[in-house]
């Protein structure tokens, strides 16, 4: 698929200097082994309202680590511009890396020659009820997975691979087995109190907004790699006409979105993998993405948890602003502060509590505060699939044969 031409009306409009869409705005330092201690890792994302739809990441997961700048927008008919990924493109897309990252280690660990290492990942979601009633919920339906290699690796042997990266994954994992996610809101410098078994217990989480000011005033680093982020074919889909209420706010909600995303390995570090939306109908963009040893938020471009913490904090601001544009709440420099733990443990298989702190502007009172919490909570779609149970379905080719067909990974 070759790249195309941006219409002036969709370009990156996420900073006036026209910078990537993806970039690293610092360095990774290098640590000695005798450091590394523990095998739990946290990726920090530090995420703020943009105009119109869009908004932006700046992501880290330690004082040594890089740190990626990670844009995200709207479609058309969502009332986006169109120029970057919607959030659950991104989460398709950090699921496909996860996964090839996984394969990787273990074919490397078996000195298994993968000629050829490919993954699609279809998701899909539905969101039902009524942001007016309050009884709008979403949920995960379904994800599955197609492996398609070519290596002179017997099927049984590649079967007990596969299993084993599906098993291993961070993210699948999340996706398997429920977890507790926490929060706290900060509304106009003052505390809201939230109901217990939503209350985050850290109590010294700093508004990010200067941080991020900071951030944003920093150059791009150079990057040997190439474009990290780029759109490869536009949607077709149409914005809403004058008067028309875009399908995310209706009075009546149920749909179902569906978004497919194709991988490859590219080398041992590299990752290149795309998005669509089928329904509805959206763009198609790709990613690159980066797999080092000591540097979990990724080298060379992001990496899979980088893009999954991104994808994270995205969909739950998503869910905020709408509950807010519904009611008619006034809100004002939304920024968020999201801590997402991992234990890369693969003997212990843990999920540990994600965290999200919430800082608003606005005028409304502290329930009106707690109610934005809860409903954003109940209505994105990746919190609601961190916290149930969920079946992967998966496939298996190999050397253009099919090995393996809708196996299902149950917890």
């Amino acid at each position: 698929m070759s790249s195309i031409t941006t219409p002036s009306h969709l370009m990156n409009n996420f900073d006036v200097d026209i910078k990537p869409l993806i970039y690293q705005y610092k360095k990774y330092v290098h640590q000695s082994e005798n450091s590394k201690t523990s095998s739990l890792v946290n990726i920090c994302t530090e995420a703020i309202d943009l105009d119109g739809m869009q908004k932006e990441a700046f992501i880290s997961s330690s004082r040594n680590s890089s740190g990626w700048r990670i844009p995200t927008d709207e479609s058309l008919h969502l009332r986006g511009a169109d120029a970057a990924p919607q959030p659950l493109a991104i989460h398709n897309a950090s699921v496909q890396m996860c996964l090839l990252n996984q394969l990787k280690k273990i074919f490397a660990g078996k000195k298994i020659d993968g000629k050829k290492i490919e993954v699609t990942v279809d998701t899909y979601f539905n969101i039902k009820g009524s942001f007016y009633r309050g009884d709008i919920k979403s949920c995960l339906k379904d994800i599955v997975v197609k492996f398609d290699i070519d290596s002179d690796i017997d099927a049984v042997e590649l079967k007990q691979c596969v299993f084993e990266a599906l098993t291993n994954s961070p993210t699948i994992r999340a996706i398997r087995y429920p977890m507790n996610n926490t929060f706290s809101i900060k509304a106009n410098g003052r505390n809201i109190s939230l109901p217990d078994q939503m209350r985050s217990g850290l109590e010294r989480v700093g508004d990010p907004l200067q941080r991020i000011h900071d951030f944003q005033k920093l150059p791009p680093l150079e990057n040997s790699g190439g474009v990290i982020l780029e759109k490869k074919l536009e949607s077709t889909m149409e914005p809403p006409k004058p008067g028309e209420i875009p399908i995310g706010l209706l009075p009546e909600i149920d749909r179902t979105v569906h978004i497919r995303g194709a991988g490859q390995s590219l080398n041992e570090h590299q990752n290149e993998v795309q998005t669509s939306f089928y329904h509805p109908l959206g763009s198609v963009f790709r990613y690159r993405s980066d797999l080092h040893a000591e540097d979990i938020s990724g080298f060379d471009s992001p990496s899979a948890l980088s893009y999954h913490g991104a994808a994270l904090a995205f969909c739950f601001m998503t869910q905020f602003h709408r509950y807010a544009d519904v009611h008619k709440i006034h809100l004002d420099a939304l920024r968020i502060v999201q801590l997402t733990p991992f234990d890369l443990d693969i003997e212990k298989h843990q999920n540990l509590v994600f965290d999200t702190h919430i800082f608003v502007d606005g005028d409304f009172s502290d329930e009106v505060g707690t109610d934005l919490v809860r409903m954003a909570h109940q209505v994105c779609f990746l919190h609601a699939a961190l916290e149930s149970q969920n079946d992967i379905h998966y496939s298996i080719t190999l050397n253009d044969n099919e090995v393996v067909y809708q196996q299902t990974l149950i917890n």
